[in-house]
């Protein structure tokens, strides 16, 4: 077999070696700049779930009060011992001036997931003797890093941990692979496994891999210390025992564990299928072997006697590696497990990184090259097969928590307005924490205010609902993705904001201002913006409409203008609302109709529907409505809030009930 030493100086090699030194630079630009896109649309500034506990009450309340102790760093949260996630917490915490930022935290983490990327990258290349390969493995994980499917670990910034544990994990499996073996490398070795022990709980995982790589190499290179296998192998089992032991056990986590053989196993396959779905059918059996195949091959040819370079060595540390996390995962959380949960993608999506540096070496280690084109032919169409098939489901999981992180800052910017308890008593998911009276009580701690986003400070709140506003992304494989922000607003103000502005609504391809304005309030209305109806937004309950049904009413015309289209705040079941919704709007005799795909909408969002012809109106007209359902198997839900003086009283379907004092939250669109 032929030994692939793209580390010699060979003047193959030299030829390109300039170029390979900045190819892990352009793999870290890549994954920064789309994990950059991503958070820039669709993460938000509220900090979320886990991150009131681990973040706010037990790390930068006591660091704000002067009772935090160092030894804090390595406390547990859940099973793991987070300590280099608290770190970088601080260090942000204190550049943004005490600001607490899920935000800023998110960028950052786009930064140590970009590393990641780079040095696994970097460290690959060094077993790819070609150019041509290296840039091939190049667009392969540009791909992966480009892709959405990890959308958990871009919206939250406490994500981190996952990818500190796994750029130790690489750091650990390089120092194996490509030091020298003396006792420098054992040094190193010994400080990166301490480390990996306060990353997550299956950080230890490293340490064991550790050893493989060092078996793997002590068959091609003898290290420069004959004591270094041995040291290290002691060293690296007794971090992973003491990292065991002290791992804490979380009881109201047992139900989470597979049960039985039978769990473990199928949890474990649904890893290994990654990025397919699970399935029964053949097919999917099929596609995991076909994913797994270089692999398989490369193992055969290695047991057969095939010499192994230092990158061998450390790409059968990572395999195993990953390996054991897929273990630890199908373990821990393996009940009734039917897919993987995104946070965890990122492991599989490696280990796909991995199977494609292993399809490229053997293009040029092996003499049979039809047998090798063929296996890369397979892998790299199943695995972009796989993610192809799954990019419109984890695109429209991040647009949806993009969609429920724009209801919970709404909760707690009225909740911090009003002091009503009531408003945190919402649906699971549409407030950032689990449980409302934990978080009334985290909100109601003025030092945990203090260091809010300033997005959900008081003064940042208009609590007559002058204005907002609502930023409309490009559209991409996904309905329209809306932040909002909710700037103070005052009839002055509001013209010194927008007077500069020339901005078109509801645009595919340019932001929009929407322009919240009580009826007769003496704020003009920038030309081709939309006028909300008033309504009192403390409380709502949803209207169904299934395929058929019809709802109507009436409602006035807050300004004089040319109207092009119609907004109503719907609610999808989390996107999955189809069929369409018919309009038909009128003044008197003339009437404007209009049709809207359900299946582009967003949930708990305006769902725009453009009307022809256009419909010509005065201040205060009296106009009719009918929204009807058609088509579909999930119905949609108009979210009723309680009327207010000056807009619509009441809502009525066709089967006769009437909905009074309550109404749909209504815009309408007007022309320049």
């Amino acid at each position: 077999m032929t030994h692939h030493a793209a580390d010699s100086a060979s003047p193959s090699f030299a030829r390109f070696d300039g170029w390979w030194r900045i190819t892990p630079w352009l793999m870290f630009l890549a994954a920064l700049a789309a994990r950059f896109a991503y958070v820039s649309v669709y993460a938000g500034s509220l900090p979320y779930w886990d991150q009131w506990d681990g973040e706010a009450d037990r790390l930068l309340l006591p660091w704000l009060n002067g009772t935090w102790h160092w030894m804090d760093l390595f406390s547990p949260h859940n099973e793991h011992r987070i300590a280099l996630t608290r770190l970088l917490t601080l260090a942000l915490f204190e550049l943004n001036h005490h600001q607490w930022d899920n935000l800023v935290e998110a960028y950052a983490c786009a930064g140590v997931f970009a590393a990641m990327e780079a040095l696994l990258y970097a460290r690959l290349c060094r077993g790819l003797p070609h150019l041509s390969q290296r840039l091939g493995l190049l667009v392969f994980m540009t791909v992966l890093a480009a892709l959405p499917f990890a959308w958990e670990n871009i919206a939250s910034g406490f994500q981190s941990a996952f990818y500190f544990m796994a750029l130790v994990a690489i750091a650990m499996q390089s120092v194996a692979a490509f030091g020298k073996g003396s006792g420098r490398d054992i040094g190193l070795l010994l400080a990166f496994g301490i480390m990996s022990l306060f990353t997550m709980a299956s950080g230890l995982i490293a340490c064991l891999a550790v050893i493989v790589v060092v078996v793997v190499r002590n068959r091609s290179q003898k290290p420069a210390s004959a004591y270094f296998a041995p040291c290290v192998f002691v060293c690296m089992a007794l971090i992973a025992l003491v990292g065991l032991v002290f791992t804490p056990a979380i009881p109201y986590h047992e139900s989470l564990k597979a049960h039985g053989l039978a769990e473990h196993v199928r949890s474990l396959l649904i890893n290994l299928a990654w990025p397919w779905q699970p399935s029964t059918s053949r097919r999917w059996w099929l596609l995991m072997v076909v994913l797994w195949l270089p692999t398989l091959v490369w193992i055969v040819r290695v047991l057969r006697g095939r010499n192994l370079c230092p990158a061998d060595a450390f790409a059968a540390g990572m395999l195993t590696w990953v390996g054991l996390q897929f273990l630890a995962i199908a373990h821990s959380r393996g009940h009734d497990m039917s897919a993987l949960s995104s946070r965890y993608m990122d492991i599989p999506a490696m280990a796909m990184a991995l199977n494609a540096y292993l399809a490229l070496v053997q293009l040029a280690t092996t003499n049979k090259r039809l047998v090798s084109w063929t296996i890369a032919t397979l892998f790299f169409a199943a695995t972009l097969a796989g993610l192809h098939r799954r990019q419109g489901s984890d695109m429209s999981s991040l647009v949806q928590r993009h969609a429920l992180t724009v209801n919970e800052t709404r909760h707690v910017r009225d909740y911090l307005a009003t002091g009503n308890p009531v408003v945190l008593q919402q649906p699971p998911l549409y407030i950032p924490y689990p449980d409302a009276t934990r978080l009334q009580s985290l909100l109601d701690n003025l030092t945990i205010r203090a260091m809010l986003p300033r997005l959900t400070h008081q003064d940042y709140y208009s609590t007559q609902g002058l204005g907002w506003l609502s930023i409309v992304a490009m559209k991409w494989q996904a309905p329209f993705a809306r932040s909002s922000n909710y700037p103070p607003t005052s009839a002055n103000a509001l013209q010194q904001t927008f007077s500069s502005l020339a901005l078109h609504p509801s645009c595919e391809l340019e932001p929009a201002v929407t322009v919240l304005v009580p009826r007769a309030a003496p704020v003009p209305i920038p030309a081709s913006q939309l006028a909300f109806l008033p309504n009192d937004e403390s409380d709502r309950t949803p209207l169904i409409l299934n395929a058929g049904q019809t709802a109507f009413g009436s409602i006035h015309a807050p300004r004089a203008g040319r109207i092009v289209a119609f907004e109503v705040v719907v609610g999808t079941y989390f996107n999955t609302s189809n069929g369409s919704l018919q309009l038909t709007l009128c003044k008197g005799r003339q009437c404007a109709s209009g049709s809207g795909d359900l299946q582009t909408s967003l949930d708990n969002s305006l769902f725009m529907i453009a009307v022809t012809p256009t419909l010509d109106v005065s201040a205060g007209d009296d106009l009719t409505y009918r929204l009807s359902k058609d088509g579909g198997s999930v119905g949609v839900a108009l979210w009723l809030y309680p009327s207010v003086a000056g807009g619509p009283q009441k809502i009525s379907l066709e089967d006769g009930q009437t909905f009074g004092g309550q109404t749909a939250k209504f815009a309408l669109s007007y022309a320049k």
